[in-house]
């Protein structure tokens, strides 16, 4: 006989695990800290219900290897930081990003910039690991707050998760939902529209705030030439993200992308800035650290031991949901959550909320994407709307939620690679949390799709 854990009883445990992961968070500690108290509450609640500690410690085992290609993305966006600026690829990056961007609004170019090339890789990491780290670096030249400059390219980046017919995420939501990919995108169109207005308002604005005057002019003129003095600055160096862009609009696996990339470094790094192979591996492990105060200061990091405390985040929260799937404590409480729906707006406002809960509660957005793709289904065909619509509602609610919850996979891959927190940038993302604003509201007035009858 299967063992059932009562829903009060999961219930508890999962509440308590947010509170905690949002009490050490909120007061500057590490959200494993949270989880792992997570993780002691739901061994204790499964104990007490007939579960044996061998079942639960697999279980949690299992949970881990299902994320083991997270892990590996992590530490290899962790090496390929710091391979890229040793090699002099970020460096002549930044050099003619200050050339060509010195003379924009920077903010407003940030965002675009990356909302285009989300658009063409299908893929907010892809995005944020090629354009992203250089666009940092050129902000912080340019005097603009890292977490503005990091909540614009996230907006933009997670453009094309929702959006492009490249990404992953996108055409998940059309096979859980069964539906056309580009019916999809059509349909996103009305929710995007109002959105994207929005947004390129507000980062005209927020941008308007730091243009460049003579004085920064000649701070980036100067920064320009430290750059060129402290590395060999060569257009040949722009080619590792130039071929992994390439390759990831082939759908190569980014995990081979990435690869790619730092091999590319390593030899380019070794002609162009006579760097040794001994030292590239040693800055790979330890990360950048210039003599000079001011490169130090735009561009440092990186590195394995950079990506340590995100790498045993990850660990434990695929533990932790690796438990709570395994004691089935999760699927009641879904069962529970959708039934009684009745109106449209009701209908919308639970897709939300159930894939934004998920991403909070398994730190995934694939799962985020899956479960209400599967649970909600039956409501939307019950209300006569169409998949498109459901389609559509986990778009702008799960795909872009995720990158502004602090212990999301998703949010802990960004902060690696941009250098600043989450709740720091969150709050300029706006394109993030405008969509479920957005679809929220367009729930609420009814503007959906229905099935033809």
């Amino acid at each position: 006989m299967s063992k059932i854990i009562p829903v009060t009883h999961s219930i508890t445990a999962i509440l308590s695990t947010i509170l905690f992961i949002v009490f050490f968070v909120v007061k500057g500690y590490s959200a494993f800290w949270g989880i792992l108290c997570g993780i002691i509450i739901c061994i204790i609640i499964s104990l007490l219900n007939g579960f044996r500690i061998i079942d639960l410690l697999n279980m949690a085992l299992l949970g881990v290897k299902d994320a083991y290609i997270v892990l590996i993305i992590m530490a290899l966006i962790g090496i390929i930081i710091s391979v890229w600026m040793v090699s002099g690829t970020i460096p002549s990056l930044m050099y003619y990003g200050f050339t060509y961007l010195s003379n924009m609004n920077f903010v407003l170019a940030a965002f675009l910039i990356s909302s285009f090339i989300s658009l063409i890789l299908g893929t907010s990491i892809g995005t944020i690991s090629t354009a992203g780290i250089p666009l940092m670096g050129i902000g912080l030249g340019l005097g603009v707050p890292p977490h503005i400059v990091a909540g614009a390219i996230v907006s933009g980046a997670f453009l094309g998760d929702r959006t492009s017919p490249m990404s992953s995420s996108a055409n998940l939501v059309s096979v859980i939902t069964k539906t056309n990919i580009y019916e999809n995108i059509k349909h996103m169109i009305s929710t995007l529209v109002p959105v994207l207005i929005i947004s390129t308002l507000f980062y005209f604005l927020i941008g308007t705030r730091y243009s460049i005057d003579e004085n920064t002019l000649n701070s980036v003129n100067n920064l320009k030439e430290l750059l060129n003095n402290s590395f060999n600055i060569r257009l040949i160096l722009l080619l590792p993200p130039a071929v992994i862009i390439l390759m990831s609009i082939l759908k190569i696996n980014i995990k081979y992308n990435l690869i790619l990339g730092i091999f590319m470094a390593l030899i380019l790094g070794q002609i162009y800035q006579n760097t040794s192979l001994l030292e590239i591996a040693r800055i790979s492990v330890f990360g950048f650290n210039s003599k000079s105060s001011l490169i130090a200061s735009i561009i440092s990091g990186g590195g394995l031991i950079a990506v340590k405390g995100i790498l045993l985040i990850v660990s434990s929260a695929t533990a932790l949901y690796g438990i709570l799937e395994g004691t089935n404590m999760i699927k009641p409480l879904i069962k529970r959550f959708i039934s009684n729906i009745e109106t449209i707006s009701m209908l919308i406002y639970k897709t939300c909320i159930l894939g934004i809960l998920v991403n909070i509660i398994t730190l995934n957005q694939t799962l985020a994407i899956i479960i209400p793709g599967k649970s909600m289904t039956e409501s939307f065909k019950k209300l006569n709307i169409s998949q498109n619509t459901l389609a559509r509602t986990i778009g702008d609610s799960a795909t872009v939620i995720a990158p502004l919850i602090p212990w999301n996979i998703n949010g802990l891959l960004i902060s690696v690679a941009l250098g600043t927190s989450v709740l720091k940038y969150a709050p300029f993302a706006v394109l993030c949390y405008l969509l479920p604003i957005v679809t929220l509201i367009f729930g609420h007035l009814k503007i959906i799709k229905r099935v033809p009858k």
